[in-house]
């Protein structure tokens, strides 16, 4: 027998809306190119480095509609799986953090369960280009 277990993906449809309808109302420009699953994934990476508990997780995750941090790269995961269903799309995403002083057990987190970079900040833009040129 083979059982399959359905694991609810976060729906951030609500954190897009929301950002669409921000950009749309202060926009000074008649078209608005926005990726909010981009900004969800930055978003999730902040998210990462909450404290349990604390204020700022709390909000982050009402913002996304999440649960927790994990949940952004279970949707990552599925988005980029269901893009390589059609030869003609072509779906990549680049994430990362650079920045002083990241824990240890912050850069882990990030390049283990968002399969992200977390380094410390350089001193010029090279390296994060590299970075995202390899994605």
């Amino acid at each position: 027998e083979t059982y399959i277990i359905m694991i609810p993906l976060p729906d951030i449809s609500y954190f897009a809306y929301n950002l669409f309808s921000l950009l749309a109302i202060n926009a000074t420009e008649p078209n608005i190119l926005v990726s909010p699953f981009s900004l969800a994934s930055a978003i999730g990476l902040v998210l990462a480095g909450a404290t349990i508990n604390a204020t700022s997780q709390n909000e982050l995750n009402r913002l996304l509609n999440t649960t927790s941090h994990f949940d952004l790269p279970l949707l990552s995961d599925t988005v980029l799986a269901s893009s390589s269903l059609d030869p003609a799309v072509t779906f990549n995403s680049a994430n990362g953090v650079w920045s002083r002083d990241l824990r240890p057990s912050y850069i882990s987190t990030i390049k283990t369960n968002h399969s992200a970079e977390a380094a410390d900040l350089p001193t010029t833009y090279e390296p994060i280009d590299a970075y995202i040129s390899e994605k």
